[in-house]
């Protein structure tokens, strides 16, 4: 139980710094419960916070496209699809700037960023 609260903070306390410092620019930070579409036609996933600030997503209600930031917070029953076949997908989304997985047993975070390879 300690090890999801944790987690939970974690998330909580990163979108709300994220929304204080997009205060204004036209972003929007959406935690967990809001959901993410590679494509329009799959895959989908929640991740733990992600910013978007494409002017397609300001209406969006159920589904987010174009991301320019997604954080994964890892556990060990994340970690390896985190790392995997979701990294994999995330790539193809065009508009992802940075992805960033917090290992927060490890006290570790690393940050992939976009280049003109993709992600």
């Amino acid at each position: 139980m300690a090890t999801v609260l944790y987690l939970f903070e974690n998330r909580y306390n990163l979108a709300t710094a994220l929304k204080i410092h997009l205060r204004g620019q036209g972003c929007k930070v959406l935690m967990a419960d809001a959901k993410l579409g590679v494509s329009e036609k799959g895959s989908f996933y929640y991740p733990d916070v992600m910013v978007t600030c494409d002017e397609r997503d300001r209406r969006a209600i159920k589904v987010i496209y174009h991301p320019c930031l997604v954080v994964e917070v890892l556990s060990p029953g994340t970690e390896a699809f985190d790392r995997g076949k979701k990294f994999k997908n995330y790539r193809r989304i065009s508009t992802l700037k940075e992805y960033v997985l917090i290992d927060a047993r490890e006290m570790a975070v690393e940050c992939f960023r976009s280049n003109e390879n993709g992600v």
